[in-house]
């Protein structure tokens, strides 16, 4: 019986072996992932140090964490339509992106309005990022492991973050201080940003969005 291509390459992904492409993407899946949650989790043992060191009042603190979560809440509604438009990839890489550098910006803020403009902005990465890391982790895992997979995203990025993010900024806050923390953050994420060129786009976006020789051809890079 004749099969429509995206018929064949869901049929194909569901049905895959683990490859070592496999791997590669759901490593890096991961590593911006747990990025993506660190920053969350030092934000809160931060803003003592902003305002211990008079760069911010108590009531400017707030300011700066409900900037990341609005800007975690326009990039969340927004992520769906923009990856569904132009790709998992590319969006995805875009995230990480403008998370990664206004993290960066927002450390070396000379005020208090300058973090919060660049907090905001890099909620939107945040927002964007979380949600589409699993949709694009789960368009290429195997239908009888994608749990498991899923899962897999989530302990690295989600649970073990708490002890290593814990272990890193009690040890790190008083020599680097709360901008350096930040700093460090922002470049693992760019880091993360630069090996994930590597990853091609997702076959399952590219078999329903008329690109049929593109999913092919990623298809035979997992050894399909």
């Amino acid at each position: 019986m004749a099969q429509t291509i995206e018929g064949f390459v869901g049929n194909a992904l569901d049905d895959a072996k683990i490859s070592p492409l496999h791997v590669k993407v759901i490593a890096l899946i991961a590593a911006g992932y747990f990025f993506d949650v660190i920053d969350l989790i030092v934000l809160g043992a931060l803003i003592p140090d902003m305002i211990q060191s008079k760069f911010a009042t108590g009531a400017e603190a707030a300011w700066i964490g409900s900037a990341t979560v609005f800007g975690m809440f326009l990039g969340g509604i927004g992520q769906g339509e923009f990856s569904d438009r132009w790709g998992r990839k590319t969006v995805y890489q875009f995230n990480l992106l403008i998370f990664g550098v206004f993290t960066i910006l927002g450390a070396l803020a000379p005020t208090v309005m300058w973090l919060v403009a660049a907090r905001f902005i890099a909620g939107l990465g945040l927002g964007g990022e979380q949600p589409l890391a699993f949709a694009y982790a789960g368009e290429y895992s195997p239908k009888a492991i994608r749990g498991r997979i899923l899962a897999i995203v989530h302990f690295i990025g989600g649970a073990c973050v708490w002890p290593i993010s814990t272990l890193f900024t009690l040890y790190f806050r008083e020599s680097i201080g709360w901008r350096g923390v930040w700093i460090v953050i922002g470049i693992g994420a760019l880091i993360v940003w630069v090996l994930r060129f590597v990853l091609p786009e997702s076959p399952r976006y590219l078999a329903t969005h008329g690109r049929g020789k593109e999913a092919i051809d990623v298809l035979g890079k997992m050894g399909i």
